[in-house]
């Protein structure tokens, strides 16, 4: 891409193809994000095989007004990002979320997650989304610092999840997505 620095991720639409790289970077991003906040047990058993089923499939088979999306540096799946409507039960038509974000760990501080949040919030602006929302566990220091640095404030909702052994707190964030 013109106008780009050689060393700037590129963003592209996931294809089938990806999601054994997808689903690599979403175990290691698991682990590196949640260490100490989910049971380590179930951390270590996390398994890229059954993830990258899944993947597969949402590629293949997409929900409607939804994408996911990789960022690719030097040819290789730096980080991912799945966005599309709200699934929560007080979302509105005009509600989008970003379901998953990850970066390999070996790509924190580079702009992989940034450039992944901006082609994020940009597909939902242009699906006709006005505000967005993503939720995370309320233990996850790097995500939510991550979150608050781009934008994105606490809106006050909160649920419980249960992440292998343990239900643990998530948080929901939110942001208006003005108009171009």
């Amino acid at each position: 891409m013109e106008g780009r620095e050689a060393d700037e991720p590129a963003v592209r639409g996931a294809e089938v193809a990806d999601a054994d790289a997808i689903a690599a970077v979403h175990v290691a991003g698991w682990r590196r994000a949640f260490a100490g906040v989910v049971d380590a047990g179930f951390l270590a058993g996390l398994d890229v095989g059954p993830r990258a089923a899944v993947w597969r499939r949402l590629i293949a088979e997409p929900d409607p007004r939804s994408t996911v999306l990789v960022a690719v540096r030097s040819g290789h799946i730096a980080g991912f990002c799945a966005a599309g409507a709200s699934r929560d039960a007080d979302g509105s038509a005009g509600v989008g979320e970003v379901y998953a974000i990850y970066a390999d760990p070996a790509q924190l501080g580079t702009g992989v997650g940034r450039a992944l949040m901006t082609a994020a919030l940009e597909f939902l602006r242009a699906e006709g989304f006005t505000r967005a929302t993503l939720w995370t566990l309320e233990g996850n220091a790097l995500g939510r610092a991550f979150y608050d640095r781009s934008g994105w404030a606490l809106d006050g909702a909160r649920q419980v999840e249960q992440v292998g052994p343990d239900r643990l707190a998530e948080v929901r964030y939110a942001r208006e997505l003005p108009g171009p």
